[in-house]
């Protein structure tokens, strides 16, 4: 009788059925949840409700005139800055707690689907075709990192300055042990 075998593609996408779950609990637990919505982001209790303000006048923007955002986070180290992803290389930052935001120049027409900052100046966005942009001043300005592929990537995560991971389509897992650099 010969030992049943394990389809290694199975395995991948399991692993990262699971790795994206526990991405999704964090979120939860944490009470940040993304949101498809193009209004206004508020923080409310366990939910995400919508409220963008506009920055300039304080008044609530169109929802028709915003791109869709796909990911947000909250910038390590500070009380109140989040930070929001979505199509077109849109990056939305808040200082405030969403009382008012303002566009960040991406440098990328590319979707952004998740970011995650691992200090309050130190922060990655990842997308479609393999993007991974990196930031060290807080977002102010984002440069492209080559990781060799053209995947969707999903999902970023990092628990320390050092360490990291991202998850894409196809099963794909990328670790970083060093920031980021490798």
């Amino acid at each position: 009788m010969s030992e049943p075998t394990v389809n290694p593609l199975r395995l991948t996408k399991s692993v990262v059925l699971v790795a994206s779950l526990l991405l999704l609990i964090l979120c939860a637990r944490y009470s940040w949840m993304q949101t498809r919505s193009a209004r206004d982001q508020r923080h409310s209790g366990n939910r995400l409700v919508t409220w963008l303000l506009n920055p300039v006048i304080g008044k609530p923007l169109n929802p028709q005139s915003l791109p869709t955002l796909n990911g947000i986070a909250a910038v390590r180290g500070t009380d109140s800055a989040l930070v929001a992803v979505g199509q077109n290389g849109t990056i939305l930052r808040t200082d405030d707690g969403g009382r008012s935001w303002r566009q960040l120049l991406s440098g990328t027409g590319t979707s952004l689907h998740s970011i995650a900052f691992s200090t309050r100046l130190s922060g990655w966005a990842v997308g479609d075709d393999g993007t991974i942009l990196h930031t060290t001043d807080g977002g102010a300005n984002w440069r492209s990192q080559t990781i060799g592929t053209g995947a969707r990537l999903q999902r970023v995560i990092f628990i320390s300055e050092e360490q990291g991971w991202v998850v894409g389509a196809d099963g794909l897992i990328l670790a970083t042990r060093d920031g980021g650099a490798s």
